[in-house]
């Protein structure tokens, strides 16, 4: 049965993921994010990787019965220190599947992913008959709404017979030992995501709702690899369609961030009046339409300026850091027409520096009194 015409098309998220982290900035991003507390990996681990050798090998491989396996995605990190003649043992393997759900024989088909590719690289000649192997670092991307709940080891798909303690240590000893990792996103808070990461960016937007766009969408446009970006930015649209938030197809190279976020912004406040005249006409069946009406459009706006202020915060804390978000905060403070905020909303997508950020919004503190006139309902038609 087809869809209803005005209901978007599902995401393709397996795809959207593969297209995503093709892109080298993608799995530097990863193994920063999986550095403690969010993975597996010490800062020592991380520094040892040189990111400048990442190459991508073939998931795909024949079995000896020929019948063909895929997984999503390898990729091939040497480390630093390696010796030029070095043999597997200069070498991580990074494996990756993306999931939308929980998969119960995840952890085992990761290992049947491992084997093959062990000896995949044995028929390569990469590894010969009696080499040690590669260390690999399997990792799952779980995008999913709810959190994983499948096993993680191999282990524990295993039954152990009721005997005594000692037979089951000594038969569990014995059994594959192969772990992976996942990256969910389901348990991650918003205050947990480190700025300029595109793991972190990832996360925000399968948590985002139609509000949460104008915080977010700066840092798509901060992304340094253009053609992450642009696979990005394509992944944005589809999801915000999802939300049902209109975004236009422009060039994000980055101004059309400049003049949209100003615009977010001042629908956000033409709806926070809106709710505010509601509520005075209600207050004016009390105190009388003419001043319920004011109180009510005062509230709305009060409301409002809050909630831009808050966003405000966030964005700048994403951005630049809590320092400066404790730096700004108090000269945001003074700002008080959604037209100038809107304009500082601007100026932070510009500013490449905290200072400089300081500086314009200072410039736009001092060219307003703060007063009636600058929060006014005619601020927004």
């Amino acid at each position: 049965m087809a869809a209803p015409p005005d209901r978007p098309p599902p995401l393709p998220h397996d795809a959207a993921y593969k297209a995503m982290y093709r892109h080298r900035q993608a799995i530097r991003d990863l193994c920063r994010y999986l550095v403690t507390p969010h993975g597996p990996l010490s800062p020592e681990t991380l520094a040892a990787l040189d990111f400048s050798t990442l190459a991508k090998l073939p998931a795909e491989w024949v079995t000896a019965d020929f019948r063909r396996r895929h997984g999503d995605q390898v990729w091939r990190i040497r480390f630093r220190e390696a010796a030029e003649d070095a043999g597997a043992d200069a070498w991580l393997l990074l494996l990756l599947e993306f999931q939308s759900r929980a998969d119960t024989d995840m952890a085992l088909r990761v290992l049947g992913y491992v084997v093959e590719l062990y000896r995949d690289l044995e028929a390569q000649g990469v590894v010969h008959p009696g080499m040690r192997r590669p260390p690999v670092l399997p990792v799952v991307i779980h995008n999913g709404e709810s959190p994983w709940s499948a096993p993680v080891q191999v282990a524990d798909l295993i039954a152990l017979p009721r005997v005594p303690a000692q037979v089951r240590r000594d038969l569990r000893a014995l059994q594959p030992s192969q772990r992976l990792h996942v990256v969910d996103f389901s348990r991650h808070r918003q205050e947990d995501l480190v700025p300029g990461n595109v793991v972190s960016l990832q996360i925000g937007f399968e948590h985002a709702g139609p509000s949460d766009y104008a915080r977010l969408l700066p840092a798509v446009a901060e992304l340094k690899d253009a053609g992450l970006r642009r696979t990005v930015w394509e992944w944005v649209v589809r999801q915000a369609r999802r939300d049902g938030v209109d975004l236009e197809e422009v060039d994000v190279e980055g101004t059309y961030f400049r003049s949209r976020i100003g615009d977010n912004f001042r629908r956000a406040t033409q709806a926070w009046f809106a709710e505010g005249r509601a509520e005075g006409v209600t207050q004016g069946r009390v105190e009388g339409v003419e001043e319920g009406l004011r109180r009510g459009i005062e509230q709305g706006i009060q409301r409002g300026l809050e909630q831009q202020r808050a966003l405000l915060m966030r964005q700048v804390t994403t951005k630049f850091g809590v320092g400066a978000s404790a730096r700004v905060g108090p000269v945001l403070a003074r700002i008080a027409g959604p037209e100038l905020l809107a304009e500082v909303a601007d100026g932070l997508l510009a500013s490449a520096t905290e200072t400089e950020l300081v500086a314009r919004i200072e410039a736009v503190a001092a060219a307003t009194s703060a007063g009636p006139d600058a929060a006014s309902p005619g601020a927004v038609s």
